[in-house]
């Protein structure tokens, strides 16, 4: 019968403790759960569901669960997993059924003594068995392939209640376990982290963007995958992250469809403020995110790179060259040196993307550094060969452009600042001259018509421009 008035003394003195004891034989602790089961769920001893409750905040009541071998053994609650079997009736789903792994589900001996399966499952979930706890999730997640992690999605959203109800510091180790681990299933047949996969194909991305493998639509499913952090709509974070996902995974995509993503990045980030623009370029030159071909004959092998191994134009012509009257040598021997450059106009793929590029941190002009590590590369190779010349010919007279340019820009930095009436600064900025002797230093990398490097300091240099030996024939040809 069911216990007096005053029982719940009865069940907190002798019943309660007993729960704790591993040592019973299972018949001896199935005759206990049943008792309990049956008195708690009779609503005619709320004292007794209380007790209880507060009893398992303090104390691992043990349970009964099903071993790698087969056979049961006790476990605390709180490790312990349901298994499909008492879940029937609701619209759950047990996490044992995705994978081959044995979980310490509970084991069927309670619902073989009373097959009362809603009353176990609310019994045990007093007790603290999970449908979702740690260690079963650390074990399920590893293990799926791609159709089992569609249906463990599934059963993660069915079951979104239980995940969120689970104690604190659980519910953080568990939210880092789903939100780190590699197992949403996506559109291209592979597994991602949530932050890393769409919520739905974007029109915008095309194929890049990996979309999650579509949902029963009853499941409305978009809310949670946004708290597990897939996401949503783009915004150019997620963009770069997905370019920089692409390159380091090396897999390859067409040019043609990365332009289409690299407009849409640089139209975001047109949208944002000057502050948070400056910011997201910065994020984007961490890591190697532009794809251009190896090589212009082998357009098949391409390779990712960063936004300062890039610019747009080389005044030079040396690198990526589409000249006639560039040796094939000397582009050879420039993309040996080690700040070689890709310069993305000469691919027919970006012509059009030139402000995109400017938007996205991509360079007009190589830098001056640029140019003098090219010709202390070009000038320290072994021989004094005509792709060496060439490439130091080409570079010296590029830097007559970029003195024209930085004059450029002085005088309309001058006209803007008597127009808004600034005073000009105290300071007299240095000289672009200044600058290049300074970079230059004792480096020798002047061709001289004695088939030697000399340096820019050297006291024996001097332009002889009437002195025009052999070897220089047709390598100063088309400047």
């Amino acid at each position: 019968g069911l216990l007096p008035s005053t029982g719940h003394l009865f069940f907190e003195k002798c019943i309660q403790p007993a729960l704790l004891d591993s040592s019973e034989a299972p018949e001896q602790h199935l005759d206990l759960m049943l008792f309990t089961k049956r008195h708690i769920l009779a609503e005619k001893c709320p004292e007794c569901a209380k007790s209880l409750s507060m009893f398992c905040s303090d104390h691992s009541v043990q349970v009964l669960v099903k071993r790698e071998d087969g056979k049961c053994g006790y476990l605390h609650a709180s490790d312990a997993c349901f298994s499909q079997k008492y879940l029937v009736g609701t619209s759950l789903v047990a996490p044992d059924s995705y994978t081959t792994n044995a979980l310490f589900s509970l084991s069927t001996h309670y619902l073989d003594a009373d097959d009362d399966a809603a009353g176990w499952y609310s019994l045990f979930t007093l007790l603290g068995v999970k449908l979702f706890d740690l260690s079963a999730l650390s074990i399920i997640i590893p293990s799926l392939n791609v159709s089992q992690a569609h249906h463990f999605l599934t059963a993660v959203i069915q079951n979104w209640d239980s995940v969120i109800q689970t104690p604190f510091k659980e519910q953080n180790e568990v939210f880092t376990l789903l939100t780190e681990s590699k197992w949403i299933p996506a559109s291209d047949g592979q597994l991602y982290m949530p932050q890393n996969v769409f919520i739905n194909k974007s029109p915008l991305l095309g194929d890049l963007a990996p979309f999650v493998i579509p949902l029963p639509p009853e499941l409305h499913a978009d809310t949670i995958l946004h708290q597990l952090g897939v996401i949503g709509q783009p915004i150019a974070k997620d963009i770069i992250s997905l370019l920089h996902h692409i390159a380091q995974s090396s897999k390859l995509h067409s040019i043609a469809t990365l332009a289409s993503a690299y407009t849409f990045l640089a139209q975001l980030l047109n949208e944002c403020s000057a502050k948070d623009a400056a910011s997201y370029r910065q994020l984007l030159a961490s890591k190697p995110w532009i794809l251009v071909p190896k090589s212009r004959k082998e357009p098949s092998s391409d390779e990712w790179y960063s936004t300062e191994q890039c610019v747009w134009e080389d005044k030079a012509g040396i690198w990526d060259s589409t000249r006639n009257t560039v040796f094939p040598q000397t582009i050879r021997l420039a993309a040996s040196c080690p700040q070689s450059l890709r310069v993305l106009s000469s691919f027919s793929a970006y012509a059009n993307l030139e402000t995109q590029f400017h938007s996205l941190g991509i360079r007009e002009i190589p830098k001056l550094d640029n140019y003098i590590s090219l010709l202390t590369h070009a000038a320290s190779q072994s021989g004094f060969t005509k792709e060496a010349v060439q490439i130091c010919l080409r570079v010296l007279s590029c830097f007559n452009y970029i003195n024209e340019e930085e004059q450029h820009r002085k005088r309309l930095e001058e006209e803007k600042d008597e127009s808004q009436q600034v005073s000009p600064s105290q300071a007299e900025p240095t000289s672009f001259a200044t600058q290049l002797c300074i970079l230059l230093g004792d480096n020798p990398v002047i061709p001289t018509t004695s088939c030697s490097w000399a340096s820019i300091t050297d006291p024996a240099l001097f332009l002889d421009d009437d002195d025009s030996e052999p070897q220089f024939k047709g390598v100063e040809k088309g400047f």
